[in-house]
């Protein structure tokens, strides 16, 4: 995924090849997304793709059988500018964009939970997120630094708290339950 869209690279034993309907089911996804800002392709259980892009179609979901959704301001995001999609154990989807995070619970549409400065966040640019061995979300900001949320509010760590830098652009927890942040 880059600024002009999504490339695809079949393997040599791909069915792009020989598979007509696949070729032409991909093919139009790279069509769709031409010339737009891709921030993230996810992979889902169902084999659906989940592109976050920087335009009108938001958080674009395209499924095997070729239907397609997309989920933006219609839909309850702040704003159509998305970096990322994350599903958590218990089927939460959250959805980082660049005017906060938005939680759609166990995989319901209906309402979604969007959370601003008020939930405790200090930067509302999402970055990534990660959930750790117990449950917890974490989300990494663009200059607010480490969000853990508590299922109710946010708590910040920052520089303050000994991060090297407050943007966060990934969180990993390892075996050990130790936390590898990658940082500006």
């Amino acid at each position: 995924a880059t600024d002009e869209g999504v490339f695809f690279f079949p393997s040599l034993t791909d069915p792009y090849h020989i598979d007509a309907v696949r070729q032409n089911f991909v093919d139009s996804i790279i069509k769709k997304l031409h010339k737009i800002r891709v921030r993230q392709i996810r992979y889902e259980k169902d084999k659906s793709l989940w592109f976050s892009t920087y335009s009108d179609l938001g958080l674009y979901v395209v499924y095997t059988d070729g239907t397609e959704r997309s989920f933006t301001k219609k839909e309850g995001l702040p704003i159509n500018r998305v970096r990322f999609s994350y599903r958590a154990s218990n089927n939460d989807l959250w959805v980082g964009t660049t005017a906060g995070p938005v939680l759609f619970k166990e995989g319901s549409f209906d309402h979604p939970e969007v959370f601003t400065s008020e939930s405790g966040l200090s930067n509302l640019f999402i970055l990534g997120a990660t959930e750790d061995h117990k449950g917890t979300i974490w989300l990494g900001t663009d200059g607010g630094g480490l969000a853990r949320f508590d299922g109710q509010s946010f708590k910040m760590f920052t520089t303050a708290d000994g991060l090297t830098g407050n943007v966060v652009f990934r969180i990993l927890e390892d075996a050990s339950h130790r936390f590898w942040v990658s940082t500006s």
